[in-house]
């Protein structure tokens, strides 16, 4: 599978969260080489759990299907910019790629809450250990939400 496949499973995921009833409807892929490991969507409103993120999510299930705490060598896709937690998350996971579709600052520009701080800038701090890659298939992200902001 390609980068552009992956992400839209990523897409895909977002259906199962607007579905759930979830504000903004996220969706994750882990994938190790070639291999989807884990894929996720938000359930923090639906499940009353804050930490319910997509990324949050689809991090326990590859954790879990590794039996590992680490995920190295794994890269994370996701259709909206990683907030904070989520970006701790990646990062203690040991995972050394981020991709994803949407910036923080594209979500404020659509009408959507910004009060996250940009995963660009806390990249700089673990710029040797991670990569991150942003803006990918945006507009294609953009879409999901589009019934969900505002």
């Amino acid at each position: 599978m390609t980068d552009e496949e992956f992400m839209r499973v990523a897409i895909t995921e977002t259906k199962k969260a607007e579905l759930l009833g979830e504000k903004t409807s996220v969706g994750a892929v882990i994938v190790q080489g070639s291999v989807i490991i884990s894929q996720a969507h938000n359930t923090a409103k639906h499940a009353d759990d804050p930490t319910g993120h997509a990324e949050i999510n689809a991090i326990r299930q590859a954790a879990k299907k590794l039996k590992s705490k680490n995920l190295p060598g794994c890269t994370l896709y996701v259709t909206i910019e990683p907030c904070v937690m989520c970006f701790g998350a990646a990062v203690s996971a040991k995972i050394p790629k981020i991709v994803y579709g949407l910036s923080l600052e594209d979500m404020a520009q659509a009408g959507h809450r910004n009060w996250k701080v940009s995963s660009t800038l806390l990249n700089k701090q673990f710029e040797n250990i991670l990569e991150i890659e942003g803006g990918f298939l945006k507009e294609e992200c953009l879409q999901t939400l589009s019934n969900r902001i505002k």
